[in-house]
């Protein structure tokens, strides 16, 4: 379980953090078992749009420029 918490936009959405996205995708990266990745988006009650959404984020350099710009601030 990832102990990050979530937060909440105005309108009641949650809302990631850029730490609880890289643990998520760490996490997601050690599922080898059959069942894993789905049994962990199950815990975490998200969908699989989401995670794509964030790996592909990752996997461009995004994730990563989002990390600099927040310790910039």
């Amino acid at each position: 379980m990832i102990d990050i918490p979530v937060g909440r936009t105005r309108t009641g959405k949650r809302a990631f953090s850029i730490a609880y996205k890289i643990e998520f995708l760490r996490q997601w990266d050690q599922c080898i078992e059959v069942g894993a990745k789905t049994r962990l988006l199950r815990e975490t009650n998200l969908d699989y749009a989401t995670i794509t959404r964030w790996i592909h984020a990752r996997d461009s350099g995004d994730l990563e420029a989002s990390m600099v710009t927040a310790a910039d601030k």
